[in-house]
Order: C-alpha cells, then sequence, then structure tokens
C-alpha cells in the first residue's frame, strides 16, 4: 500500500505539473490555418527523429524533402523536391526587427567576400542542425544583397546534394550578421539542363514586416528568374552555379482549395478539408538560347 501523501508532497507535484505544462508545445485555443501549418510541421519534426538519417545527420521536416518524379511545365521542369512551406511569427524564426520594405530591391546586387563570410557564420548552426558534423561540407554558391538582407545558397557538391538557404540581416559596412531564416534538405535531385526545381519557401507574416524566401535549383542552360510575386510586385531572381533564389516584403503563399500532392506542404495531403495555403507566385524562366518560359506555377506539380 502506498503511503499517505504529505500536503507537502502534493504541492511539490503541483508545482512539477505546472513545470511541465509550461513545456506543452500545444496551443490552448483552436488553431486557425497558420497555426495548423506550424503544429502539423512540429509534428512532422518529433516524428522524423526515428527516420534513418543520410550520412548520420538529422533532417528538419520544416525543410524541403527530394522527390523522383517531376512534371514538365511550359517547356521548363521543375523537378526535385517538394515545395516546403514554412510560415513564421516573430516568436519561430527570426523577424519583427528590422523593416525589410524600407531597403529591399528588386533588383540584387552581388554580395562581396565579406558579406558571404558573416552570413556564413551566422548560419552555422543552420548547417550543423542539417548534417551534423557534415554541415563543414556546404560550400556557398549563390549570395545576393538587397539592402540590409544577404541570401546565401549553399550545398556539398554532391550529385544528389545537401542544401540550405540562410537569409541574415547584414546592413552595409557592418561586420556581424543577424540570423533571421534558415531551411535546407538532403538528397535533392539536380534539375535538367533547361530545367528549375520547385522551390522552397519560407514566409513571415508579421504585421507590418512580411518576408518571402524562396530558393530552389537551376539546370545550367537557365539565364535569368524573374518573379512575379502578389500584388503586382516583380523581383529578379538570383541565378548562381546551379541555384536560384529571392526574397521580398510581402506574401508568397495564399488561401487556396486545391487538392495537395502527398507530402506537400500545408499540413496535409490529398484532398484537404477547407483552405489552406498555396504559392501564390509565378516564375517566368529565361534559357541561354533567349526562350522565355512565362507563368511558370509551381502549383502545376
Amino acid at each position: 500500500m502506498n503511503p499517505a501523501r504529505t500536503p507537502d508532497a502534493r504541492t511539490s507535484d503541483a508545482r512539477i505539473d505546472a513545470a511541465l505544462r509550461t513545456l506543452d508545445a500545444a496551443l490552448p485555443t483552436p488553431l486557425d490555418e497558420h497555426a495548423r501549418v506550424r503544429a502539423d510541421a512540429a509534428l512532422q519534426r518529433i516524428t522524423a527523429q526515428a527516420r534513418a538519417p543520410r550520412n548520420g545527420a538529422a533532417r528538419d521536416p520544416l525543410l524541403p524533402r527530394p522527390r523522383r518524379t517531376g512534371l514538365r511545365v511550359a517547356g521548363v521542369g521543375l523537378a526535385a523536391g517538394i515545395a516546403a512551406l514554412c510560415v513564421s511569427t516573430p516568436s519561430l524564426l527570426g523577424g519583427g526587427g528590422t523593416a525589410y520594405a524600407a531597403s529591399w530591391t528588386p533588383v540584387p546586387t552581388a554580395a562581396s567576400r565579406a558579406d558571404v563570410s558573416a552570413a556564413q557564420e551566422a548560419c552555422a548552426d543552420s548547417a550543423n542542425s542539417l548534417l551534423g558534423d557534415g554541415g563543414a561540407s556546404l560550400r556557398p554558391r549563390l549570395a545576393e544583397r538587397r539592402g540590409d538582407l544577404v541570401l546565401l545558397a549553399m550545398d556539398d557538391g554532391t550529385a544528389e546534394p545537401a542544401v540550405l538557404m540562410c537569409i541574415v540581416g547584414l546592413p552595409a559596412g557592418e561586420e556581424d550578421a543577424e540570423f533571421i531564416a534558415g531551411g535546407g534538405g538532403g538528397g535533392v535531385v539536380r534539375p535538367a539542363a533547361d530545367a528549375v526545381s520547385d522551390a522552397g519557401v519560407y514566409e513571415q507574416r508579421t504585421p507590418g514586416d512580411e518576408l518571402s524566401v524562396i530558393d530552389g535549383l537551376a539546370g545550367e542552360h537557365v539565364a535569368a528568374i524573374t518573379v512575379h510575386a502578389p500584388g503586382g510586385r516583380v523581383v529578379q531572381a538570383t541565378v548562381q552555379d546551379g541555384h536560384y533564389a529571392a526574397w521580398w516584403p510581402g506574401p508568397a503563399m495564399r488561401e487556396g482549395t486545391e487538392p495537395l500532392l502527398p507530402g506537400g506542404g500545408g499540413g496535409c495531403a490529398g484532398e484537404c478539408d477547407g483552405t489552406h495555403l498555396v504559392p501564390a507566385y509565378t516564375l517566368d524562366v529565361t534559357l541561354e538560347d533567349g526562350t522565355v518560359l512565362r507563368g511558370v506555377s509551381a502549383q502545376d506539380l
């Protein structure tokens, strides 16, 4: 028989219970669509820990995952990886402290060597999270500056590379970069020479401080990519060393009811109940021979 619990023991149990409840990730109120996306992604992160990682490294389920099949849309291949959606608020990845729109430019400039070095240092934790000790194998492939932000894309140089996107705050003349967001994945299939992959998407919806980032792989014959974002915003992406990427101070996604492919973003597969987030941007892809493939949409995958 268990001995009777004393008042002191009951008080201690109550304190432990209260402390544990503060660690509960579940919200006490019903979830809206955006919160449900984050909750589903967090659940995937937890359950993914049991899966065998690539080269002993963990894979973050919030980040792009490989897909072995792809469709050609308007003559350009959108292959290599399901677009990953991460919707953030200031309490999640980065955010809130910088008026991104104030310094943003639709056309990027090249990042300097010092910019790249500072961004790599700020992104080191993301690289190590993606590849563990193998994070040191990632090399910068694309680097651009738009105003106060520097966007970096890295991979490990393999045939099916591990890739990492990272964006940092780094006003011109400063030496220390501030991490804003990062994402990536392993075993991504490189697209054909005249193709691009569907993009990984990061979207921050901080009121007055919205931020969207897309990044993907580009074939060797892809010369330029123009992004047509919501609200009529036109963005020139950077295309460099097999990657393309861009960011802008506004949304990349919209509420939709279209069925999602199994494993797609938005926290559901096949027919979803109600609305979910789908890409709201399109790409114009220019090839080296001057061919322009207009209106390429990730929603066609």
